[in-house]
Order: structure tokens, then sequence, then C-alpha cells
């Protein structure tokens, strides 16, 4: 027996016109999720934090929990030593359990703090934050991203 997609042709008028009407209503939804998508900033590289480069300070936690139906922890969670402190992960140095010494694993020292850009940004009549790429941007109204609102 062979397996396959039938296709059958429709005749019926009244059922082609709903169904272009409903992929064209489908059409005008998708359509409007990417344009508030673009306009919102969500696409896949617009946030720094999900590049892989992207240096969190200090490492997260570890996760405790273990994943529905497994009978044994994942590879991705460490042991912890013989003291009960955790381990940072990359860094090889000794961290703090959770909820105890808030703050004793913090160095400023390792922190990455970005340097300068000429971005500007400035409130708008409307309350709302418009970016420019340089103060001559801002004084010709040239954003960034495109222009937002608040409606």
């Amino acid at each position: 027996m062979v397996w396959g997609i039938q296709l059958i042709k429709i005749e019926d008028p009244g059922i082609t016109k709903e169904l272009s009407e409903i992929y064209t209503n489908i059409q005008k939804i998708l359509d409007l999720r990417h344009k508030y998508m673009r306009l919102s900033l969500q696409g896949k590289t617009d946030n720094p934090k999900d590049d892989a480069s992207w240096n969190i300070y200090p490492p997260p936690p570890a996760p405790v929990w273990v994943p529905e139906g497994s009978q044994v922890l994942p590879p991705s969670v460490p042991t912890l030593p013989h003291d009960g402190s955790e381990m940072n992960r990359g860094s090889g140095t000794k961290g703090r359990k959770a909820g105890q010494d808030i703050g004793s694993d913090f160095d400023f020292e390792e922190c990455e703090i970005p340097t300068g850009d000429e971005m500007e940004f400035r409130l708008d009549e409307t309350g709302v934050f418009q970016v420019y790429e340089t103060k001559k941007g801002m004084q010709e109204l040239q954003h960034a991203i495109c222009k937002a609102n608040s409606r």
C-alpha cells in the first residue's frame, strides 16, 4: 500500500472563497506579528544576552531540579564538593551555596563594563524614549530603530 497525500479539487465557490479568506487573515496575523517583533526588537539577534560570547558574571547557579521522568541527575549538574559549597562554572573557583553568604562570590574587578558609544536617546513628547545613532542624528531626528510610539 502506498501512503501519500491525495489532492482533492474543490469546485464549490463558497468553500474556495471561505478558505481564501481564512488564509488571507492568517497571513495578516503573521505580518502583524513580524512587524511588532521587529519594532520591539525581539528577533534572534536583537538581545545581546542571546549571543554566545555574552559573559554572565557571576555565572548562574547550576540547576537543582531533575527533569520529569528522569531517574538520575542530568550530566550538566555538577556534584557538590564535600564542604557543601558549589563550584562556579568555568572559573574553577568555589562559589557560595545558593542562599548563603549572598554577595560573597562577587568581585567587581571581574565585571565587564561596556565602553561608551555614540548612540543618544531622549524622551519625546509622548513619553517614549527614542534612540538615535549620534548627536547629529538626534538633531536631524534620524532614529536608530523605527520610531516607536505608545499606541
